[in-house]
């Protein structure tokens, strides 16, 4: 459904947890999970996919603009779910979402958003090194 490849790819890897995000990069490198705090935001929370996507302040722009993006293509009001947050991560990766336009609409927002997420988050952790 997700047309643009390298965005495909980061719904996959966001979905399947073989992502870029610290709760992974970090398993690799063998550190503890409370270890693997986001490095962009005061939260002290772990980087995982629900943070990247939900609650890191990093992107809250993008996130908002996601939301307001999603209402507009299918009238769904993910702002106002925001407290049932595995039914919106759900919705988000297409799971819980049973009207197929509608999926798909979501999926592809959702796919560029995820794009940005992770050139913001480069862009912040090449600042960080120097």
């Amino acid at each position: 459904m997700v047309v643009d490849a390298q965005q495909r790819n980061f719904l996959t890897e966001m979905r399947g947890g073989t992502n870029l995000l610290r709760v992974e990069i970090g398993r690799w490198k063998g550190e503890q999970l409370e270890e693997r705090t986001c490095s962009f935001c005061a939260m002290g929370l772990v980087e995982d996919e629900p943070h990247a996507l939900l609650e890191c302040s990093a992107y809250y722009r993008e996130r908002r603009q996601l939301f307001s993006e999603i209402l507009q293509s299918t009238r769904c009001d993910m702002s106002r779910t925001e407290m049932d947050q595995d039914w919106l991560l759900q919705m988000l990766f297409g799971v819980s979402c049973s009207e197929k336009n509608q999926r798909a609409a979501i999926q592809t927002l959702v796919a560029k958003f995820l794009g940005t997420l992770f050139r913001i988050r480069a862009k912040l952790l090449q600042a960080a090194q120097g």
